[in-house]
């Protein structure tokens, strides 16, 4: 495989994660590379960390297509504890998930090691490959418990089930720090994936950059890419044990910064689909029906206190300001009453659902200091949904952070955030949710002052409060 073949199939790869699709509209019909590249797949030892913790790579020809973590409990018997495993979307329908199954199943009938995993799948996949359920084994049933075993042909009948019992208790004392542990393998894998991509975009564009000539296209894949990455910084700050948020920064080139962020593509499908309440939409210029993605993007960005004067008002910042700022703040425009938030196109089916969900909670009132603002409207254009919201007098959780970050304001921060934890259990609770769901779910914000931007409290004697959240 060629180095720009090589470019073209991690581009390929990387953007029908991000768009659905849009790598057969960009880069044609890879069918045949794919199916190659995922039938070559050979495991590659990465290390094994001091805690013994290890991964293994699956590539092909530089390319590569998956991985999985598994911590090793040595003794009279050995156990590989398979933590995760991860295959690439774009190599799924190729058979490349089962391909990995059973490199691991080769790995521990090599090292005469039983494998032991907790099931995810609501289905029979792993059983088709050998794994049996650990209440067949050990003869109790606890719904709690979805370990699975694989046992190789040369211990079949030799381990004793007081081993397996062990080896379960072991990992659950161990949870929290193979959650660490995982989290960091993950978010470094990713980081250097994320290099990956931007290496092959300067090679896919390599005449473009040498001429000094940016083009529709250039401009789109870059600005994805970095919209893409800062939604990746923003998920791994929420992520127990990873804390070196230096190395998750983006280093952009000196042409790629000065780039203007494009957020759609004039060639893609002009197809729009209005859900919602569409009277909202009542009449607005011919100009916003022809082209509603222009119109949107084309308006003021929403002032967010955590962005610096200029980005604020600059509608379209470049690609360097974004970086370096962490975030987008042309994701939200303000539009009269409302403001629309840009989203995944992947994202467009779940608005429905949200608006269910919170007019659920909302109608149980299930805490009284909760305020409820769900879309009003959604609109799908030129591959990206924006959602209409009621503009109201609120600020976002994560700028109370900013405004109270200082060690003398941690009392107040504790007042907000608790109310923010407790709004969470509650709808958790009314949902039949697990509470780590609800953590995830909900954006929540503060009811503030409209001039000066000050969140409302309530303040007695011992302690304070928010006066209002809102939950959108």
């Amino acid at each position: 495989m060629t180095l720009e073949e090589r470019a073209r199939l991690t581009l390929a790869s990387f953007f029908s994660r991000e768009s659905g699709g849009l790598e057969k509209m960009l880069f044609g019909e890879l069918s045949e590379q794919i199916k190659k590249t995922a039938t070559g797949g050979r495991l590659s030892d990465q290390g094994m960390s001091p805690e013994k913790f290890r991964t293994f790579e699956i590539h092909c020809e530089g390319k590569s297509l998956g991985f999985f973590h598994f911590l090793c409990f040595d003794g009279k018997t050995r156990f590989y504890y398979l933590v995760y495993l991860e295959v690439d979307e774009f190599f799924r329908e190729n058979g490349l998930g089962g391909k990995a199954v059973k490199l691991f199943l080769e790995l521990l009938e090599e090292k005469k090691a039983i494998g032991i995993l907790v099931n995810i799948r609501k289905d029979n996949f792993y059983k088709e490959f050998g794994w049996e359920p650990a209440r067949d084994i050990l003869r109790y049933f606890n719904e709690e418990d979805d370990y699975m075993f694989f046992i190789p042909s040369s211990l079949k009948g030799k381990v004793k089930k007081k081993r397996f019992r062990r080896v379960i208790e072991k990992i659950k004392r161990k949870r929290e720090a193979i959650g660490i542990r995982d989290n960091e393998a993950n978010v470094r894998r990713t980081l250097e994936e994320f290099r990956r991509v931007y290496e092959s975009l300067l090679i896919f564009f390599e005449e473009q950059i040498a001429t000094g000539r940016r083009d529709e296209l250039m401009e789109f894949l870059f600005t994805r890419f970095v919209l893409q990455f800062l939604r990746f910084r923003r998920r791994i700050s929420k992520l127990v044990g990873f804390t070196d948020g230096a190395s998750a920064m983006l280093e952009l080139d000196g042409f790629a910064r000065q780039m203007r962020p494009r957020f759609y593509l004039n060639s893609s499908r002009r197809q729009v689909i209005v859900q919602g309440d569409c009277s909202i939409l009542d009449g607005l210029p011919d100009q916003f029906w022809e082209n509603p993605a222009d119109f949107i993007e084309n308006l003021p960005n929403y002032p967010r206190l955590i962005f610096r004067e200029p980005l604020r008002e600059n509608t379209r910042p470049n690609l360097g300001d974004l970086a370096d700022a962490g975030d987008d703040p042309t994701r939200l425009k303000a539009f009269g009453p409302f403001v629309i938030k840009r989203i995944h196109l992947d994202h467009l089916a779940e608005v429905a659902n949200r608006v269910r969900i919170l007019k659920c909670l909302e109608e149980a009132n299930v805490n009284p200091r909760v305020r409820f603002n769900p879309p009003v409207c959604w609109i799908f254009s030129h591959e990206n949904t924006y959602v209409f919201r009621r503009r109201i007098p609120a600020i976002h959780s994560y700028e109370i952070r900013y405004m109270f970050s200082a060690d003398s304001m941690a009392e107040i921060r504790r007042a907000f955030f608790g109310a923010i934890d407790q709004a969470r259990r509650d709808f958790a609770d009314a949902l039949g949710w697990e509470k780590a769901q609800a953590d995830d779910y909900f954006t929540f914000f503060f009811e503030c002052d409209e001039k000066t931007r000050y969140p409302k409290t309530l303040v007695f004697p011992t302690t304070i409060f928010p006066e209002a959240i809102y939950v959108s």
